[in-house]
């Protein structure tokens, strides 16, 4: 039966996706570009403008992007659990569980990503019916493009067979019919 869960995991899915890579590298860079920004911005500000305004403007700004990507490494999910009567979502500070007739939607993509390495990047993104919205990324490094090259139906497997898509396909099972 194609795209059914597993008959070991029928009781409880879950998946940990951690911050990926991606998120991780981002946030850095960004802060590291700041840093670079506030120190090029505070030097042309020690020219123009007395030196306490120059400091308090560029701490401000500083603060306000750490601030910024702190909040986006925050709401990176850790870990979606799905069990029979809900699905659990832990990100870095809460746990935010959420019986099944509480999502709206459940959506399963996955792109081809260039960066260290090119691979496939799936991600499942799980809205709320009160708007909030749940998303987690994961490289699918087990998919070899060179057979994939050779042998182009196995990339169609992999994708049925994938974690991510038993999680969509357990959730989904659990969703009432509207």
């Amino acid at each position: 039966m194609e795209g059914a869960p597993r008959k070991d995991v029928d009781m409880k899915l879950q998946y940990k996706g951690g911050i990926n890579d991606w998120t991780q590298d981002r946030v850095f860079l960004l802060n590291l570009f700041m840093v670079f920004i506030d120190a090029i911005g505070f030097y042309i500000s020690l020219l123009m403008i007395d030196i306490v305004l120059s400091l308090f403007i560029w701490t401000a700004v500083a603060a306000a992007f750490w601030m910024g990507t702190g909040y986006i490494a925050r709401r990176s999910v850790v870990t979606i659990k799905a069990s029979d009567s809900a699905v659990a979502f832990k990100t870095l500070h809460k746990k935010i569980v959420a019986p099944y007739s509480d999502i709206k939607s459940i959506k399963l993509t996955r792109e081809l990503a260039r960066g260290r390495r090119i691979s496939y990047v799936e991600t499942i993104s799980i809205r709320m019916e009160d708007g909030r919205d749940f998303w987690l990324s994961k490289p699918m490094d087990d998919i070899d493009l060179a057979k994939i090259a050779e042998r182009p139906e196995e990339l169609k497997e992999r994708f049925d067979n994938s974690p991510f898509n038993e999680l969509k396909t357990y959730i989904e099972s659990r969703m009432p019919i509207c």
